[in-house]
């Protein structure tokens, strides 16, 4: 993998997808994010419109993970850390409950 690429992996996707996990992204936002990284790919890789190469090689060439695909995986990982963020604060005020209850008997 050139220099170039990892730069494009490593400095300029993070920025690009920045937040995306709150992104309420439509299949137009998508498309377009996808537009940009693969004309990024394109110009680090010299490959020209014109040469009619898919954009599924393209990114094979690069040795990259397709933005959109990227977006979805960050989307189920932050819905995966709510979920279990929401759990474990339903069992500690469960065992908040449960302490105060317990309180309360040996006081009363």
């Amino acid at each position: 993998m050139s220099s170039k690429v990892r730069i494009l992996e490593s400095c300029i996707m993070p920025v690009l997808c920045y937040g995306a996990e709150t992104w309420a992204t439509t299949k137009k936002e998508t498309e377009r994010m996808q537009k940009t990284q693969r004309a990024m790919v394109r110009d680090i890789l010299g490959i020209r419109i014109r040469e009619k190469i898919s954009n599924t090689e393209i990114m094979n060439k690069a040795g990259l993970v397709d933005v959109g695909y990227s977006i979805k995986l960050k989307k189920f990982e932050f819905a995966g850390h709510v979920f279990r963020g929401r759990a474990s604060r339903r069992r500690l005020q469960h065992k908040a409950e449960e302490i105060q209850i317990r309180r309360s008997c040996v006081q009363g």
